[in-house]
């Protein structure tokens, strides 16, 4: 009998996959992929047989037996196509999580194709669970946001609690990852999926597993929070609580310290996992949550991880809102550069000028104006008295013909008065003519 053999291009996972498969990090699009394929299953056993990877604990190899081995029976109870969930009709299995199935079906009321997700059979889920994860579903239907797949329905089939939610055609944030896009891209997606989580919690849930494997990116671009399966409700600021308590779920690689101790989550925990994310994304092979080996992104945004990355939560941020706005902030370019520019330039121009004025020759002196001599009212009288009695003309010569030096302290002469007409003589009376008789 030939043993199957595994290949990147069917998408089975490498070696490190399927080491972090064993120890309990079991991606949903791995999951999906393991369940059609033999070759897988017989290399998982292997990697099993063998301890699991070298810092493995027993309880993570026990869980991979012990998963391996509900896996290979549960196939059995997945719904076949044509059968009912409600008023539902099943088309096909899309994936495997670790609390149930989720399947393709058909709502023939609004005659719309939606993903349900049916959990899994367990003998330890008890009624009280059944409930609470009821209105869990129902208090994540009444959050709108165009960044969480929306939740249509919710019910029980056979005992078990479903979730009829909004079918997204496209694929995971992390098989995204996988295809070449700029830091800007990146960063715009998961921004929008801080988004999604952050109105979750405004809603008064916590999600307690958010990882790329959680977010889908749908054919039109946008990104969608989804698999809240393992949610838990937290207390809001002046909200209530649905939940008194939880047990220690979630991808341990992501979780948060508080998470893995034991304690409570709420929405720092999800911020945590955000950030832990958000730095894989970009980190080097190995490098882990260590921010400070991060080498593709600019010292603001790392800066933002760090915080964000806290061990203890009390010093993160304190709402998903404030460090995605922290995140948005160091995402725009400093200031500080272009004022420095600025700076130079109008050194550089001041310089340039001075420079061209020390080149140009300076201009010569401007030659004094010789003021001009304001007319002499005498003169200008004798003049006009010439100008009426040419009579006058004819003695000028002669008055200004008379010798003598102008005396220094004489005083200016008087203005000519002009000459008399002889006065004519009286007309005589007429004569008598009887006077000569």
């Amino acid at each position: 009998m030939s043993t199957p053999s595994r290949s990147s291009d069917t998408g089975c996972p490498d070696e490190e996959q399927l080491l972090r498969f064993v120890d309990g990090e079991r991606e949903e699009r791995l999951v999906s992929h393991v369940l059609d394929c033999a070759a897988c299953q017989q290399a998982i056993d292997l990697v099993v047989s063998k301890g699991g990877s070298k810092g493995a604990s027993s309880h993570s190899v026990e869980d991979a037996v012990k998963w391996l081995e509900e896996l290979r029976g549960r196939r059995a109870s997945f719904l076949a196509p044509g059968a009912e969930v409600a008023r539902y009709t099943v088309l096909r299995v899309v994936g495997e999580g670790g609390m149930g199935v989720v399947y393709a079906a058909r709502d023939p009321e609004l005659d719309r194709t939606v993903a349900i997700k049916l959990m899994h059979p367990r003998q330890e889920v008890t009624d009280r669970e059944n409930r609470r994860l009821l209105r869990e579903a129902r208090a994540l239907a009444k959050v709108t946001h165009p960044n969480v797949v929306a939740v249509y329905d919710v019910g029980t089939h056979d005992a078990r609690v479903f979730v009829v939610m909004e079918l997204v055609e496209g694929r995971t944030l992390r098989e995204w990852l996988l295809e070449p896009h700029d830091r800007s891209t990146v960063l715009d997606a998961f921004v929008a999926a801080g988004r999604g989580l952050q109105a979750a919690h405004q809603a008064g849930l916590v999600h307690r597993d958010f990882k790329p494997d959680n977010v889908l990116i749908g054919d039109d671009g946008r990104a969608r929070v989804t698999d809240f399966g393992l949610a838990r409700a937290f207390r809001p600021a002046g909200g209530s609580r649905i939940t008194a308590s939880a047990a220690v779920v979630g991808t341990l690689s992501y979780m948060a310290p508080e998470v893995q101790e034991g304690g409570e989550a709420d929405a720092r925990s999800d911020q945590y996992s955000f950030a832990v994310s958000l730095h894989r994304a970009f980190a080097a092979k190995g490098s882990g949550q260590d921010v400070e080996a991060e080498t593709a992104l600019p010292r603001p945004i790392q800066k933002v991880l760090r915080r964000a990355l806290a061990y203890d939560r009390d010093a993160r941020y304190p709402s998903m809102q404030a460090c995605l706005q922290a995140l948005e902030e160091a995402r725009r370019p400093s200031r500080r550069p272009v004022l420095a520019l600025a700076a130079a330039a109008a050194l550089l121009a001041s310089a340039a000028i001075l420079a061209s004025r020390a080149d140009q020759p300076e201009p010569a002196a401007p030659i004094p104006a010789v003021p001009t001599p304001e007319p002499d009212p005498v003169a200008s009288s004798t003049t006009r008295a010439k100008a009426l009695d040419p009579a006058l003309s004819q003695t000028a010569p002669a008055a200004s013909a008379a010798p003598g030096p102008p005396s220094a302290s004489a005083s200016p002469e008087p203005p000519p008065v002009p000459p008399t007409r002889p006065a004519l003589p009286a007309p005589r009376p007429p004569a008598d003519p009887l006077s000569e008789f």
